[in-house]
């Protein structure tokens, strides 16, 4: 997937800014951009603070899930311990 992309750059002095690829295609995409409703757009970006809490929700789950993993491989080496006599005591 390609993105398309440009550059303006203003400089203090010069009255007209620098623009890369050319002049032409940065203007083709700022009214590409522009023509896109605002609603349209809305709807990909994201505010920073649920970015955060959602990437911090994912994080916890992905912990619960792993600290079950080593639980249950704990309780499996345990019970093989037990199974081959290394593990003496009252069950």
């Amino acid at each position: 997937m390609w993105l398309k992309g440009g550059l303006i750059i203003y400089s203090l002095d010069k009255l007209e800014p620098m623009v890369w690829s050319s002049h032409d295609e940065v203007q083709s995409l700022l009214k590409k951009f522009y023509q896109v409703p605002e609603m349209e757009n809305n709807k990909k970006s994201m505010k920073l603070e649920l970015y955060y809490k959602e990437k911090a929700s994912k994080s916890q789950d992905q912990l619960k899930k792993q600290n079950r993993k080593t639980e249950e491989v704990k309780v499996g080496q345990f019970i093989l311990q037990i199974d081959q006599g290394l593990v003496k005591g009252q069950y």
